[in-house]
């Protein structure tokens, strides 16, 4: 992807990217891209695929929707920013929320170590309104989804399970459960590539994003990466693995 407009929303800091913690491969709203050069002699990326669901309703494949599924998110910023140069009082506008899950605030992503099959439970009820005194304001809206495409390795659905959210907390859903992919699914070797049989030393990654929408109008969203580390079963060790012997 090329163009000025994806470089300058990779600078905005809003829990996507931005600033020290920018990973290109993550995603965000300036799109995702893989590295192309393995070496990182240059540090050279080249686009990358999501899929994402349109206006349509239909899912899309490609590395234009790595941009456009955050459409909405930063245009709509971009009017609340203007707003702010028309209003006399800029408290009248409309505002970011401060997003925490499981006490975690701020840009930096919350990195959790988990087990196969772990139940995990993801409280963002600690997020708040800046805009909870403006009158007419909504409410608060949380959107949980699973980023999947960051886990691939060749852009095989296939490759990595699906992660369902049971949501609680109140009406608005802060609080999300997961159920993690057993051993032998987290932990197996990548498909067309040469790996011993059985649970691997490695497991899956999975980056779970949560979508904070403010109250204001128009609204301005916020985001908390969350990264589960799957750590390999406990019975699994270096020696334990299965290896071809020379």
């Amino acid at each position: 992807m090329e163009g000025d407009s994806p470089c300058i929303l990779h600078t905005m800091q809003n829990g996507l990217n931005g600033g020290p913690l920018d990973h290109p491969e993550w995603g965000g709203w300036g799109g995702r891209y893989a590295l192309l050069d393995l070496t990182r002699q240059s540090m050279l990326y080249t686009d990358t695929t999501d899929f994402a669901i349109g206006k349509d309703n239909a899912t899309w494949s490609s590395n234009h929707a790595t941009i456009w599924r955050w459409r909405q998110a930063f245009q709509e910023e971009m009017s609340a920013r203007v707003q702010w140069s028309v209003l006399g009082n800029y408290s009248a506008g409309s505002h970011p929320p401060v997003v925490s899950v499981n006490g975690s605030c701020g840009s930096a992503p919350y990195e959790l170590e988990v087990q196969p099959g772990q139940v995990v439970t993801l409280d963002a009820s600690g997020t708040y309104d800046l805009d909870a005194n403006l009158t007419g304001k909504n409410a608060l809206q949380f959107k949980w989804f699973h980023y999947w495409e960051i886990t691939t390795l060749q852009g095989n659905r296939g490759e990595v399970p699906q992660l369902n959210f049971t949501l609680s907390g109140d009406a608005h859903g802060s609080v999300a459960t997961t159920t993690l992919p057993k051993g032998d699914l987290a932990c197996a070797a990548p498909p067309g590539l040469w790996q011993p049989e059985g649970i691997q030393e490695t497991c899956q990654q999975y980056h779970v994003v949560l979508e904070v929408t403010g109250s204001g109008t128009p609204p301005i969203r916020r985001y908390k990466r969350v990264i589960l580390k799957v750590q390999p079963p406990t019975a699994i060790s270096g020696s334990n693995v299965k290896r071809d012997e020379l």
